[in-house]
């Protein structure tokens, strides 16, 4: 179906597309994706025949809304969000599958609604939004634009940025992604196993290199008695953990079918 949007408790419009028909399934991309990564890797072909698939744009990003202050990206709004593109939708109770950033953030609306019946967690790990190397990774990137995420409507804040830095502010595709990152870092408490209510498959590549097998190793020994598995899949790096649909498709449908 073509982009539909929902309107969040905010005024935030959430854009997305619907594919198949089954139960329904909602699906959240990674950092700087869109819901558009859904569809070009082939997921709806290899899950549209059991699922209404239910891709959205997490805001900030593709075609919804992109507020530029880090209050606007807290869970409690980002979870809203999903609630209301469920409604808009007609779905009341869900599965919930999160790739990467959206895994992340798909941690707390599991946590938070029980709307959710079954969470699938791809390529990332428990703990606060951002924590390790990914954490540092993301302070540097942001120190220069600290002026301007405490005033983001102000002109002169962010006419002083540096030229790169002012020109990302003002991309309407990647200024979005400072205050949602800026969020990640403050705003996110830490989520474990224990706190997930409802029953939750985490997709692991054997070969992922954004922290999420440190992160199994961690808590391999407290899964047990937590709504909590864990699967490793092949060979597969992070990218591929999405991409590679042959692989992934078939522990997710189970997972979704059980």
């Amino acid at each position: 179906m073509p982009t539909a949007f929902a309107a969040s408790p905010d005024g935030v419009r959430v854009a997305y597309e619907t594919f198949g028909q089954g139960p329904p399934v909602i699906l959240l991309h990674g950092g700087g994706q869109t819901k558009a990564v859904w569809r070009e890797a082939g997921w709806p072909e290899r899950l549209g025949d059991r699922f209404r698939l239910i891709a959205l744009d997490v805001r900030g990003n593709g075609e919804s809304d992109g507020p530029r202050h880090p209050a606007a990206y807290v869970p409690d709004r980002m979870c809203a969000d999903v609630l209301a593109v469920a409604d808009a939708c007609g779905a009341q109770g869900f599965a919930l599958v999160g790739y990467s950033m959206g895994g992340n953030i798909g941690r707390y609306l599991a946590c938070a609604s029980h709307r959710v019946e079954r969470f699938a967690m791809i390529g990332v790990g428990f703990g606060p939004g951002a924590s390790g190397a990914f954490r540092e990774r993301l302070e540097a990137m942001l120190a220069p634009f600290a002026p301007v995420l405490a005033a983001p409507d102000d002109p002169p804040a962010v006419a002083a940025l540096p030229a790169a830095q002012q020109a990302q502010w003002r991309d309407p595709h990647m200024g979005p992604l400072v205050p949602l990152f800026r969020a990640l870092l403050d705003a996110y408490p830490p989520l474990e196993p224990e706190d997930l209510p409802c029953p939750t498959l985490w997709l692991i590549g054997g070969a992922n290199e954004v922290g999420a097998l440190a992160e199994l190793e961690r808590l391999k020994d407290r899964l047990t008695g937590t709504n909590v598995r864990a699967k490793i899949v092949g060979q597969l790096d992070h990218a591929q953990e999405l991409a590679a649909v042959d692989a992934m498709a078939p522990p997710l449908a189970d997972f979704l079918s059980d």
